[in-house]
């Protein structure tokens, strides 16, 4: 790709949910997209990266058309964050506004039993019908138009990992997925231009598998991160100053996400 094409490869990234597995009126389940596009070519790539619940109203919301997701990301096999895969597969294959292009499902060790195990429920209901599916477990790095994507395992799950998107214009995504601290995300974070990192609870009811704003804030600093956006809260946090927290370990900016945030990198 020539030097002036990756310049002109433009990107968003939305929210499509900052929430957890409770209900909430303001935030839905997890999800994050990635859009990318070329100038020149007009090439473009859609990336999401887990789908929680209300994900898919999410992306009608911005009108983004459901059948033109490339790929989709998934960072463990908790329900919070794979929720809305049967139905955006039962909806692919309607006949009127199905899907008729490639479409490729990676993730960790244990996604090919969990998509079987999907398929023994909902029977022909899911499988792939009029375009070709594709379900890959990670096995290395990822190349795309936009870039290349890596994954780091972290701690949560056995299985979890957490992905680096290096685009073709040299800027750098990355997302965590749920994590504890460990040195592990902190490499994967290491001078992102945006780090989007999960924030589940406050210091008051810290575990070992997931973040607090104080360890957020930590891992930001120690990764060098140019911007830092907090997601995945629980109800917990009502009450609490999150920023002011992670403040006090992280002098970059930080924001607490909202459903339906919008950024460029």
């Amino acid at each position: 790709m020539s030097n002036l094409e990756s310049a002109q490869l433009t990107t968003e990234i939305y929210l499509l949910g900052t929430g957890c597995a409770i209900p909430d009126g303001k935030r839905g389940g997890v999800g994050v997209l990635l859009l990318t596009s070329f100038a020149e070519t007009k090439e473009k790539e859609t990336f999401l990266f887990d789908l929680g619940r209300g994900t898919l109203d999410k992306l009608g919301r911005l009108s983004i058309d459901f059948t033109a997701i490339n790929y989709l990301f998934f960072t463990h096999y908790h329900p919070d964050h794979t929720a809305e895969l049967v139905s955006l597969l039962f909806a692919y294959r309607d006949p009127t506004l199905g899907r008729k292009k490639e479409f490729i499902i990676y993730g960790p060790k244990g996604l090919l039993n969990f998509y079987e195990n999907l398929c023994k429920v909902y029977n022909s209901k899911i499988t792939a019908k009029n375009y070709l599916l594709l379900v890959e477990e990670l096995k290395g790095e990822i190349p795309v138009s936009s870039g290349k994507i890596s994954f780091q395992p972290v701690d949560h799950t056995k299985e979890s990992v957490g992905y680096r998107v290096v685009l073709n214009n040299g800027k750098v995504f990355v997302y965590s997925g749920d994590t504890g601290y460990s040195e592990k995300i902190v490499s994967l974070a290491k001078d992102a231009n945006l780090l989007i990192l999960e924030c589940a609870l406050p210091e008051e009811y810290a575990k070992p598998d997931h973040l607090t704003p104080s360890l957020a804030g930590q891992i930001a600093t120690e990764a060098k991160v140019k911007k830092l956006v907090l997601t995945h809260f629980y109800p917990l946090f009502q009450g609490v100053n999150v920023y002011e927290r992670c403040r006090k370990y992280y002098s970059g900016e930080i924001i607490l996400g909202e459903d339906l945030m919008m950024f460029r990198i």
